[in-house]
């Protein structure tokens, strides 16, 4: 059996277990692990809980971020926020119009759209984490 066909089967038979019988084969294990080996399974052990309060915080703050983003796009799609645009003519000494396009961002609109983004792509790299999964993978 290859590895892929064994994490597989590890994944499913773990799936069906309760927290107890999860706790007890974890005990198991950690009683059958000669001495040179018992402070690396601890430093995994730790590492989990770890990685998934960082996980939860990170997270967590994503959240905040896109719930204030969400507020600000809000004011941008009712108007409450935009962007100013000037079309001005200028006349040559002749016949000729240029038309000259000035643009200003008083209110950051283009800052927030652009925070948007950067929150949606740090919200992908947090939920692939979580799941154990890179940018590009498939879960």
């Amino acid at each position: 059996m290859n590895l892929t066909q064994f994490i597989n089967h590890v994944d499913e038979y773990a799936a069906k277990l309760t927290s107890e019988q999860l706790k007890d084969f974890i005990h198991n294990i950690a009683r059958s692990l000669p001495e040179i080996s018992r402070s690396d399974f601890l430093a995994k052990l730790h590492n989990i809980k770890d990685k998934q309060e960082l996980d939860d915080e990170i997270i967590s703050n994503i959240q905040k971020e896109l719930q204030r983003l969400a507020k600000e796009l809000h004011k941008i799609n009712n108007g409450e926020l935009c962007i100013v645009g000037n079309l001005e003519y200028c006349h040559d000494y002749g016949y000729d119009y240029d038309e000259k396009y000035s643009f200003s961002d008083p209110d950051g609109v283009i800052k927030i759209i652009d925070e948007e983004d950067n929150e949606y792509e740090m919200e992908m790299q947090a939920i692939l984490r979580a799941a154990g999964g890179k940018r590009g993978e498939e879960l």
